[in-house]
């Protein structure tokens, strides 16, 4: 068995010492852990010969401020002052190693020097220097800005942390604030400002709101002078020629400071008279490099006067924005109203401006794509301005009205015309598949008469419907049709016909061959399936009649009366859907003699000796009679004569 060499603790080798990163205000964590057998390792940090965790430590609200944990060293809320080296020694029973690191403290820039201020002339040159601090430095972390400025004649430059703005050819708009903005892409970035003072001869604010000023008899009036200079200004008052005195109780003169080249100067006339002070009065102001003057004019209150100009701001599909300057309010608050109306278009529609200050506002509930006329009036107590009209009429964006109604038209009936076509496309297609669904069932039915199975020639009254009885006597010619039977299986012991037929179980096999207006005689079929003679239920031949129009009749036969000679005079019922009913005849087989004569047989094979009954009344004589009981439909009709008709309404 082989054990690995003891060996005291040792580092990775590296050709130069290991950094370690921080941020400032955040934990650094240094590590530095040895490999050694036997492995349990005792480790100890030291800095400048001191070790950390022997020195008395400030403590922090989360513990102390240096922890060892194995080959870790964690520093709490680091700061630029822990940036330095630091030593690790790695120790166990067979010796020791040191290993040091270096811990690198980042944080953010910060401005270390700045211009405070420069005093230039206009047409002189001026430069602004600012040096930058921080960790890391990269090239170019300090610069210098100004908003609104034309940057195109400033000179940048950077070195040694220190970043210099050459300013040349000064004039009046250079005047203001710069920026210095020192960024090490640790937040936060640190600005701080320089001003550049540029001297210039006084200028006057001379608006046209600032040149009239109304005020009522016995009220105050101010009259305010709007200036710009530096260095600052002196403000003087004159009425006419006339140097005002405002130092006593009727005029009063005060200076308020806006900023460092800007100031007002205010006239206060008290007690206002018209005679005495409704006047022109002239503002003047000084400096070392000049003076400029400025008429104001002290009226009574009046209505205001008209807007001096309108502008367009910003239009849309339903709304307009107009902005306007303001004339003289005439001492009174003034408010203002818009007036508009579609071009070339008679009849307007007003609005009210709100606030009622205010010089800008937003037109809403217009028509798209439609072009509009604009005005703008002011108004007060005393009463109302001309109409400013805008200059040119505002045609709104988006699609007209006119365009979306039609094309809302035309959507609607294409939407009809849809409903139209798919309703007729369904009903069309029921059609369609009624017209198969019908040809597939005549396909069926004539399958099913090639695959009827007649075995022995015996055709079941239970195998029959209305649509095949027929057809398969014609196609198989069965010998006999036996009785119908019941759902036991049990042939019908006394059977009713009429019943039969009632619960559809029967059928007559041509039912094409009634007639509404003609008696009901009924032919037998021939094996080749054509009508041959009449239907004998005895198995006789028709006798021969002395009349040849009148149809066969049986005068031995006991029930020769059930035949009607002649048809009824009366209206007959609607046409049935079955044959005559067989009235006290015991249902047998029908099957035919050597002289294909059908006639009823027995369950027991002997011949039936029941007749055919009409209607079941007793058998009658033949030719003429006088009386009978009933017809071939079972009604009344006393001494009347009727002859035998056939299945087509021929006299037989």
């Amino acid at each position: 068995m082989h054990f690995p060499p003891t060996v005291a603790p040792e580092f990775p080798v590296s050709e130069s010492t290991p950094i370690v990163n921080a941020t400032e205000g955040r934990d650094a964590i240094i590590n530095s852990t040895a490999s050694a057998n036997p492995a349990a390792v005792d480790y100890r940090w030291f800095r400048d010969g001191v070790e950390l965790t022997a020195v008395r430590q400030r403590r922090q609200a989360s513990g102390p401020r240096y922890i060892v944990t194995g080959g870790a060293l964690i520093i709490k809320n680091v700061t630029r002052n822990d940036r330095g080296n630091y030593v690790c020694q790695a120790s166990n029973e067979l010796g020791s190693t040191d290993r040091t690191l270096f811990l690198n403290v980042q944080y953010p820039a910060e401005i270390a020097d700045i211009t405070d201020h420069r005093i230039v002339d206009i047409g002189g040159s001026a430069q602004l220097f600012c040096t930058g601090v921080g960790n890391p430095t990269p090239p170019n972390f300090v610069t210098w800005t100004r908003e609104g400025m034309n940057t195109s004649r400033l000179v940048r430059s950077y070195s040694d942390l220190t970043a210099t703005l050459s300013i040349n050819d000064i004039t009046k708009e250079d005047k203001g604030d710069y920026k210095c903005v020192a960024n090490n892409g640790i937040p936060p970035a640190a600005v701080q400002t320089s001003r550049l003072f540029v001297r210039f001869a006084p200028e006057l604010d001379k608006s046209p709101l600032l040149s009239r000023v109304a005020a009522g008899e016995g009220d105050t009036a101010n009259l305010v002078c709007k200036a710009d200079g530096f260095p600052n200004v002196e403000f003087s008052w004159f009425k006419g020629s006339e140097l005002l005195n405002t130092s006593g109780n009727k005029l009063q003169s005060t200076v308020r400071t806006k900023s460092w080249y800007q100031q007002e100067g205010i006239l206060i006339i008290h007690n206002v008279s018209a005679n005495q002070d409704y006047s022109t009065y002239r503002c003047q102001v000084t400096n070392s490099l000049g003076t400029d003057t400025f008429n104001v004019r002290l009226d009574g209150r009046s209505k205001p006067d008209m807007p001096t100009s309108v502008t367009l701001v910003k239009k849309e599909d339903t709304t307009v924005t107009l902005s306007w300057t303001p004339g003289f309010d005439g001492g009174v608050q003034q408010s203002f109203q818009i007036r508009y109306n579609k071009q070339g278009r008679q009849g307007f529609v007003y609005v009210d401006v709100t606030p009622s200050n205010a010089t800008t506002y937003t037109v809403t509930g217009l028509d798209p794509n439609t072009a509009y006329e604009f005005a703008v009036t002011a108004f007060n107590t005393l009463g109302e301005s001309d109409y400013l009209p805008l200059d040119d009429p505002v045609l709104t964006s988006g699609i007209s009205r006119e365009v979306i109604i039609g094309v809302a038209v035309a959507g609607a009936l294409c939407l009809l015309l849809n409903i139209i076509l798919i309703v007729f496309l369904v009903r069309w297609w029921r059609r369609r598949r009624k017209a198969r669904r019908e040809a597939a069932k005549k396909d069926e039915d004539a399958a099913t008469l090639e695959t009827v199975d007649l075995p022995n020639g015996v055709l079941h009254l239970n195998d029959l419907s209305p649509d095949n009885y027929g057809d398969i006597i014609k196609n198989h010619s069965p010998k006999r049709i036996d009785p119908y039977e019941d759902e036991h299986g049990e042939p019908y012991s006394d059977f009713d016909l009429q019943e039969a037929l009632d619960k559809g179980n029967y059928y007559h096999p041509d039912p094409t061959l009634y007639r509404q207006d003609e008696p009901y005689n009924y032919e037998r079929y021939r094996d080749d399936g054509q009508p041959g003679v009449h239907w004998d239920p005895f198995g006789k031949p028709p006798p021969q009649r002395s009349s040849p129009g009148l149809g066969p009749i049986y005068p031995d036969s006991a029930y020769a009366s059930n035949y009607s000679d002649y048809p009824p005079e009366q209206d007959y019922p609607p046409r049935p859907t079955y044959p005559p009913t067989f009235d006290d005849i015991n249902p047998g087989a029908i099957e035919q003699d050597a002289r294909g004569t059908p006639r009823l047989v027995d369950d027991d094979g002997t011949i039936n000796t029941y007749g055919l009954d009409y209607g079941g009344g007793a058998p009658s004589s033949r030719g003429s009679h006088s009386s009978y009981d009933k017809n071939p439909y079972g009604s009344q009709a006393p001494n009347r004569n009727y002859d035998h008709y056939d299945q087509r309404g021929h006299l037989v």
